[in-house]
């Protein structure tokens, strides 16, 4: 059997994707996924199904020895809960970073 194939983007298999660079704040987890959840539903709203975030985008990169204090990784936790709900809410993927 031949059978076309759809030219579409979506027949064909194309997905949008979103690189997002947030602006950022170090050590503030509830801050970086606010700007993260909204940043989601921009790309969203434009089509996108899955965006990327950069490596630790949730506490910021240079948080040196923060990084062995529980209390970063509790919030990093919620703030991951808060990007998640947003993904949920806006049908798009999300790959973030946190320390763990």
């Amino acid at each position: 059997m031949n059978e076309m194939l759809s030219l579409t983007p979506a027949g064909m298999g194309i997905l949008r994707l979103a690189i997002i660079i947030p602006e950022l704040r170090l050590a503030d987890p509830t801050f970086n996924s606010q700007v993260m959840a909204s940043a989601l539903a921009s790309a969203a709203g434009r089509g996108c199904r899955l965006a990327l975030f950069p490596e630790l985008s949730l506490t910021g990169y240079s948080c040196a020895d923060l990084f062995y204090q529980a209390t970063l990784h509790e919030q990093a936790l919620v703030a991951l809960d808060t990007v998640a709900a947003a993904t949920a809410a806006h049908d798009i993927a999300a790959v973030v970073g946190l320390p763990l």
